[in-house]
Formats: structure tokens, C-alpha cells, sequence
């Protein structure tokens, strides 16, 4: 394609993708379907899931250097982190099959954790691992995308992915935040730049194809674009 890997490309594709597939058994299965449709729009690229970067002696044996989706296109490399979080919703349909998606909780965390693959695609740009980067997050849970849900005393105010949010330099829990919540998660999440969220919708589920869980039918995704100066 000629003007290469882009936000406006990656969008065109999950718009075809959804013509395929209304739903994932899981981010695996998001993964897995979004890499494949990547290759057959970009044929010459190179595909890759779960690449390893090499890490740096001062980074220690912890680090996370994977990105769930790695594109070589000519000589532009490009990471892909994904999210897929999901409300309880029953569905079956005679092309996909019955898939139960459980009822995931602690928002706060998805949120906290939302931001860190952002930071990560950063430090692969910083450390030119990769050129450009894409966070994508899929999700029917309302009280992510839908910025009204959220308590104006909430702990993880600052983490909010909810639409029209910009995102701080540093974010940091608020008070209140249980030990639980931060358990692993204590380090702020400090960006390059600020991102302006936006939410877009993937898909909304037919009735005839939910058995149970009509209220979590709705599917959206934002992308979050990684790179340039701020």
C-alpha cells in the first residue's frame, strides 16, 4: 500500500475484520485475528506475535520487552499492543460458534494497565526497537469507554481511558487506592507526550445471536497512536 502502515490502515482493517468476526473468545483470539488480517492487507510485510526485544543489562531480568504484534514493512518497524477486556455476554451464532465472555472486574487495574503498554511502545521507540507504535483497546465495558461512570474521587482518576480523556505526563494512584489495586502496579506511568482518547465502535451484537448479557452488546475500540515528538 502506498503511503505504508498507518492509524487510517489499521482502522480500514478492523472495520474489515469485524465483517468477519463480531466477537473474540479472547485476546489471544483478537491477536491471533487481527495479525492474520494485517498479513493479507499487507502481503509483503512481515507478521510476527510475541517478539522479543533484546533487554539492556541495566534493565534487569523483569523487564517486559515483548510487543504482541511486530510489522516490518520496508525498512519501518512497528509494535502493536493489545487489550481486550470484556463484560459477561453469551453468544452463538452458526459461523463463530457459542462464546462466553466472563465478567471482568477491577477497572481500575485494565486502566493502569491500558497506559503501561502505551509507555512500553514508547521506550521500544526510544531504545529503536521499533519506529511507530499502536495500542488497541476492545471493550464492552461501559465504565471504561464512558467517562460519566467514573467517581470524581476515584483512585485511578488520573489512568481514566474514557472518551475525550488526556492523558497527563505522569499518572499517578490517587489516594484510596488499596494495596490489591497496586499490588505490582506501584511505579507511575510517565509518557513523552499526551494522548487524547477516542472510542470508535467495533461492533454491536444482534439479540438473535446474545443468550444472555443484551445490555454488554455493544463493542468499541480506540486506538492509541505511539510516536513523534510531543
Amino acid at each position: 500500500m502506498e503511503n505504508g502502515f498507518t492509524k487510517e490502515s489499521l482502522e480500514g482493517i478492523l472495520k474489515e475484520l469485524r465483517l468477519e468476526r463480531k466477537i473474540f473468545d479472547s485476546e489471544d483470539d483478537f491477536k491471533f485475528s487481527l495479525s492474520w488480517k494485517i498479513k493479507e492487507t499487507f502481503k509483503d510485510a512481515e507478521v510476527r506475535l510475541e517478539k522479543k526485544f533484546p533487554s539492556k543489562e541495566e534493565e534487569g531480568k523483569d523487564r517486559n520487552n515483548r510487543v504482541d504484534i511486530y510489522i516490518k514493512t520496508g525498512d519501518i518497524g512497528i509494535g502493536i499492543e493489545l487489550k481486550y477486556y470484556t463484560a459477561y455476554l453469551e453468544f452463538s451464532s452458526e459461523k463463530e460458534g457459542d462464546i462466553t465472555l466472563s465478567d471482568q472486574s477491577a477497572i481500575d487495574i485494565k486502566c493502569y494497565d491500558a497506559w503501561k503498554d502505551v509507555q512500553r511502545l514508547e521506550r521500544f521507540i526510544e531504545d529503536k526497537y521499533i519506529d511507530k507504535g499502536f495500542s488497541i483497546w476492545l471493550t464492552n465495558i461501559k465504565t471504561l469507554t464512558e467517562c460519566k461512570r467514573t467517581k470524581e474521587n476515584s483512585a485511578y482518576r488520573e489512568f481514566r481511558i474514557c472518551e475525550g480523556t488526556k492523558s497527563p505526563y505522569k499518572m499517578e494512584w490517587r489516594e484510596g487506592a488499596s494495596s490489591g489495586t497496586t499490588k505490582g502496579r506501584t511505579s507511575p506511568i510517565e509518557l513523552r507526550r499526551q494522548y487524547k482518547i477516542h472510542w470508535e465502535v467495533y461492533n454491536t451484537i444482534e439479540s438473535n445471536y446474545i443468550r444472555k448479557g443484551e445490555k454488554n452488546s455493544e463493542f468499541k475500540y480506540s486506538i492509541v497512536e505511539v510516536g513523534g515528538s510531543k
